[in-house]
């Protein structure tokens, strides 16, 4: 109950709670593997996750994690973090499946995911090994996973926006066209923005980005060039939600994405320069 209970604070916290936590825990534990000061253990709880235990809390972990006599006062991480984690669900199970199955390769660069997730999520991948297979990469989504607890559809929201693969079983059916739409638009701008210099003002922004997308350079942007960098981004996009996410930019359909209809749907406020 106390870890439940711990969970569902630290999901405030943010994605990489769980692997912030392990590697404090790792880089504090004692001249035994896999034991750490009692101590020291509430300090990384405080510090990384923000929680400041309860007489309570204090005295069921000590009971449920520690040792007997002098042993009583190192805690058993590793033991900790497994209860932490808990256990994922099916459902969530196979979206991790299908999230593996779309890399491709028995391996992935640690680094290729950092890319694919974004500096919003780099951190969660901080401590791995330089390349994951399938077992490494389940046992880091547990660790994702156990910091949300609730609400599978913000879990999917978190996963599209990271790796670019939707799962619409976390929807219902009535809704989930658009819901994914709507995540589609959001990370095509989120990684449009992740090409622009920080700070560039907004008339300069919108000309890059367009010109990035714009390969052939004839000032408009077609479907397969959207496509393209889509792909390029790691989204992945069936031709439905691409001609439905065309449609959104293509104000006046004409088949085609000018400029000026670019610069509306990014910043509606905007005056093309």
């Amino acid at each position: 109950e106390v870890v439940t209970e711990l969970r569902a604070k630290m999901s405030i916290k943010g994605l990489e709670t769980y692997m912030s936590l392990k590697l404090a825990f790792k880089k504090e534990e004692s001249k035994t593997s896999g034991l750490l000061e009692f101590e020291d253990f509430i300090a990384c709880l405080r510090e990384i996750a923000g929680i400041y235990l309860t007489v309570r809390e204090t005295g069921t972990l000590k009971r449920s994690f520690c040792g007997e006599g002098i042993m009583a006062k190192e805690l058993n991480y590793i033991d900790f973090l497994a209860e932490l984690k808990g256990q994922m669900s099916e459902r969530r199970k196979e979206y991790i499946e299908k999230i593996w199955d779309s890399f491709k390769a028995e391996k992935v660069k640690t680094e290729e995911l950092k890319k694919r997730a974004g500096a919003k999520y780099s951190a969660v991948f901080n401590g791995l090994p330089s390349e994951l297979d399938r077992q490494s990469f389940f046992e880091m989504m547990e660790g994702v996973d156990a910091m949300m607890p609730f609400h599978d559809d913000r879990f999917a929201q978190k996963m599209f926006e990271m790796f670019g693969v939707y799962e619409f079983a976390f929807d219902d059916e009535k809704s989930a066209e658009s819901r994914k739409l709507a995540q589609l638009e959001e990370v095509f701008i989120e990684k449009i923005r992740q090409k622009t210099k920080p700070g560039m003002k907004e008339k300069d922004f919108l000309k890059k980005a367009f010109r990035f997308i714009d390969v052939d350079g004839n000032e408009c942007i077609d479907k397969m060039e959207l496509k393209k960098v889509m792909k390029r981004f790691g989204i992945d996009i069936d031709r439905k939600m691409l001609i439905a996410l065309f449609q959104k930019f293509d104000i006046n359909e004409d088949g085609q994405i000018e400029y000026s209809e670019f610069c509306k749907r990014l910043f509606p406020d905007q005056k093309p320069a």
